[in-house]
């Protein structure tokens, strides 16, 4: 079944549905602007990977959810990451400090493959690695913020 949604999902991404425009106003400027402080927080003895995706597996859609919920969350996000079969681990993005955290996955795919599961997971935007440099991508427009530069710069 998730198999399946992903299949699907990755099939809009390269038409364009018409209702891309619609959700993707819904991504506030201050929201849109806090992607743009996230640092990564690796697991010991993982490097990053020259090519693929950094996506949350928390707040779908960028809403904040009870312990309860994002419980739920994750297990689904597991389940569904696992399930695209392409090379992956998990690590943590946050602020700075990590006092904020969130799991997130770290997956070797094209960029296309990577907005179909940033998509599946319910995801607003994802961080695209491409030879270490780090884009921010809107999942549902495609929208690039090249404004990061050096991934390193952002891993903890």
């Amino acid at each position: 079944m998730l198999q399946l949604r992903f299949k699907q999902v990755l099939k809009q991404t390269r038409r364009q549905p018409k209702h891309v425009q619609h959700f993707a106003k819904y991504i506030s400027p201050l929201l849109w602007a806090t992607y743009h402080q996230v640092f990564f927080q690796l697991p010991t003895n993982k490097a990053v990977f020259r090519t693929g995706a950094i996506i949350s597996l928390c707040a779908p859609y960028g809403r904040a959810q009870s312990e309860k919920v994002t419980n739920n969350t994750l297990l689904r996000a597991n389940a569904i990451v696992n399930q695209c079969a392409h090379p992956h681990f998990f690590l943590y993005g946050g602020d700075e400090s990590m006092k904020y955290k969130e799991k997130s996955v770290l997956v070797s795919c094209d960029k296309n493959r990577a907005r179909a599961l940033s998509i599946a997971l319910k995801q607003n935007a994802f961080y695209w690695i491409d030879e270490n440099r780090l884009t921010l991508i809107c999942s549902l427009t495609g929208f690039e913020s090249a404004l990061f530069g050096d991934i390193d710069l952002r891993l903890l």
